[in-house]
């Protein structure tokens, strides 16, 4: 199994992609220079900066590098920014050529373009021309979805949620989404793949859809709300991007990544995804296949906690866990069934059981009607109280060992 060597490990498709890997076994190695903001199994970081010079003996032969570093990706790129993309990719490749490793793959955009509209269509593009030998690998894909809302999905879950209407802009125009976990899925195969057949993979929908339809599934889904379209001109929307980036605790929204929409052209998916054996699911069935598992979990987790839950409580809940790294259920099945086991294998720390428990409970503590029925005080006298406190104490106790082995070796 080889080594994976990424670039942008914390970014919006990286860390994702790190998770991802390294749950499958692989041994990651991240270039960065957030260290500290990473953590897992099977992984081991070199200090990196984007255009300074790269030592080769950091790279070994049976190494992947996984390209994704990019500095046009802050909301003030320019061609200074695309420069350092260029020249920072020019010598992170010049050192992995010397290592001879076995495989760069570079993870471009649809945007590429020679006359892109933004500088980080125009450093994708050349940075192509770059990658001329056979083991160099170009990877495009569509708009990525499903991850923590950043890059440019972030931009527009970020302006659906602050905004009561929606800029009418390019909404007939077609785009071809790809989740953030299909994405993981082709990229673990072109590590993995032993020859290809081309250098170039196109990700995203075969048939793609409606910009338009796309902003509605989003703002159903993950905010039970209707997005209304009002026609703007672009020079307001990029005043209003202006703006916002002045305001303190607004959200930076990039009018760069909106406008790069506006010029997408439409790339053929259906050979890339063949030769990578990928089908790709629409955008409404992974939202409605994640909400409705995220409800059931929360109808079990509300239970384990209180015996009861509100219809609101459960909604805030799913929209909350949405916006995590990881938003896929945790519960098994058993669970689900019968959530009292909850107790026997509760986690300790920052497992992500541990952390929606915290978020389920602090939910029922901010819910006026439901704090009385979660501590279970209301109207009782305090010997009651007393001996229900003591009997929760014992439980704790009783269930220790079986938590304890739950958490080491989950």
């Amino acid at each position: 199994m080889p080594r994976i060597i990424i670039t942008g490990a914390t970014g919006y498709i990286g860390k994702p992609l790190c998770d991802y890997l390294s749950a499958r076994g692989f041994s990651i190695g991240t270039m960065t220079r957030y260290i500290q903001s990473l953590n897992g199994k099977n992984l081991f970081c070199f200090p990196f900066q984007l255009g300074e010079e790269v030592n080769k003996n950091i790279f070994r032969q049976e190494d992947v590098v996984i390209h994704l570093a990019s500095a046009c990706m802050n909301t003030s790129a320019d061609e200074s920014t695309e420069s350092l993309d260029v020249i920072g990719t020019e010598k992170l490749l010049k050192a992995a050529r010397a290592a001879s490793i076995k495989r760069f793959i570079f993870i471009s955009s649809q945007s590429a373009s020679p006359t892109g509209h933004t500088p980080y269509a125009r450093s994708k593009w050349r940075i192509e021309q770059m990658l001329t030998e056979k083991n160099e690998i170009i990877v495009r894909p569509g708009l990525v979805y499903g991850a923590p809302a950043q890059g440019l999905y972030g931009t527009l879950v970020n302006l659906i949620k602050i905004l009561p209407v929606f800029p009418d802009i390019g909404l007939e125009n077609l785009i071809q989404p790809i989740h953030i976990r299909e994405l993981c899925i082709a990229i673990e195969a072109l590590v993995n793949i032993e020859s290809v057949n081309t250098r170039e993979f196109n990700l995203g929908s075969p048939q793609g859809l409606s910009f338009k339809s796309f902003l509605q599934d989003v703002a159903k889904h993950l905010f039970n709300k209707r997005v209304f379209f009002l026609p703007l001109p672009f020079r307001w929307i990029q005043g209003g991007c202006a703006l916002a980036s002045l305001i303190p605790f607004l959200p930076k929204i990039s009018a760069d990544r909106i406008k790069g929409l506006l010029y997408l052209q439409p790339m053929s998916t259906q050979n890339s995804l063949l030769e990578l054996s990928l089908s790709i699911r629409p955008p409404t069935e992974y939202f409605q296949q994640e909400s409705l598992l995220l409800a059931e979990e929360g109808r079990a987790i509300f239970y384990y906690l209180c015996k009861d839950t509100a219809p609101i409580l459960l909604t805030e809940y799913q929209n909350i866990i949405m916006k995590l790294p990881n938003p896929k259920p945790v519960l098994s099945k058993i669970l689900l069934r019968w959530p009292t086991l909850i107790r026997f294998i509760e986690p300790f720390g920052e497992k992500p059981l541990a952390k929606r428990l915290e978020i389920a409970s602090h939910l029922l503590e901010t819910d006026a009607q439901k704090f009385n029925l979660f501590y279970n005080t209301e109207n009782k006298k305090k010997w009651i109280v007393c001996f229900h406190s003591i009997k929760v104490m014992l439980m704790e106790f009783l269930c220790l060992p079986t938590r304890l082995i739950a958490h080491f070796f989950s």
